[in-house]
């Protein structure tokens, strides 16, 4: 059976039994056994699946995490759980990197039993690299069992215990993480192009020096990211030849109307000659297209 399938029946049965899960250790029962299984942990097999896994610390100290999961008796994943509802997003996880770095397990997950935010050790990696950072304490993958896409099912089969790779996982985790930060970041600009990313994508193209003023590229700039991101990713391709549904010219159309739509609203506002003369410079102000995402 394919991880696909395997996760559909786990998300149908978490579905049914959710409204009784009133406690973490039914929680864990659940949600998080069937979970682990589904990655090819055994986790009725304490070689595989080990509960209340003790990490040592400094000074003879030791912390206890819910689960660590072993492949070939090395710890790969271990596990802290919240209870169903916990909001993982406001959770801090600097505590959980803190014990990456004490435990021999490269990934850390967080979880309430129906999303996972997973981490690793990435100073293990960086630390080979000259001159590198200290990274953040953002996921490098996160996944929720009830709202997936194919692509995140793909990613989730790195942690699977017949894909898992000790020594490449840091590195496919470092390019998990920063493909997934620039997805977001490439998102929020559909969204609405923030004035720094304006400005870098004018300095790219303008013949010569860019205006200072921004307001002369936004819509521009908000429109092209759109045609490129917005519409199912059709990429460079669909943004030369179909916008929107219809042709380039379509949308020259388009713009020119609601310019002179733009100038005439403003016109009867009590604009002054000088005020439409730059705006007639501008491109206008489009509609919000897309929802959240």
């Amino acid at each position: 059976m394919e991880l696909r399938d395997k996760l559909s029946a786990v998300r149908s049965t978490a579905k049914d039994q959710l409204s009784l899960l009133n406690s973490k250790r039914k929680s864990e029962n659940a949600l998080l056994l069937p979970f682990f299984e589904l990655l090819g942990y055994h986790p009725f097999d304490v070689r595989e699946v080990v509960p209340d896994y003790v990490i040592e610390l400094d000074a003879g100290r030791e912390r206890t995490v819910d689960y660590v999961l072993k492949k070939d008796g090395s710890p790969a994943v271990f596990v802290e759980s919240k209870e169903v509802g916990t909001d993982l997003g406001a959770c801090d996880s600097a505590p959980l990197l803190r014990l990456l770095k004490k435990s021999k397990a490269p990934i850390g997950a967080l979880t309430n039993g129906i999303e996972y935010h997973f981490f690793a050790d990435l100073e293990r990696f960086y630390s080979v690299l000259e001159g590198a950072t200290v990274p953040d304490t953002r996921p490098f993958l996160t996944f929720d069992v009830f709202h997936y896409e194919d692509d995140e099912v793909e990613n989730l089969e790195c942690l699977t215990r017949s894909e898992f790779d000790a020594d490449g996982i840091l590195p496919h985790a470092h390019r998990l993480k920063y493909k997934r930060l620039f997805r977001m970041y490439l998102s929020e600009q559909v969204e609405e192009p923030t004035e720094e990313f304006v400005k870098f994508l004018a300095k790219q193209v303008h013949d010569g020096e860019a205006f200072e003023d921004m307001g002369m590229y936004k819509s521009c700039a908000r429109e092209a990211v759109r045609e490129l991101f917005g519409n199912g990713g059709g990429g460079e391709a669909q943004g030369q030849h179909s916008v929107q549904g219809g042709t380039k010219e379509d949308e020259d159309k388009r713009l020119r109307v609601q310019g002179e739509e733009g100038i005439h609203e403003r016109d009867s506002n009590g604009a002054s000659e000088a005020g439409l003369v730059l705006e007639n410079h501008r491109e206008p102000r489009l509609e919000r297209e897309l929802g959240d995402t």
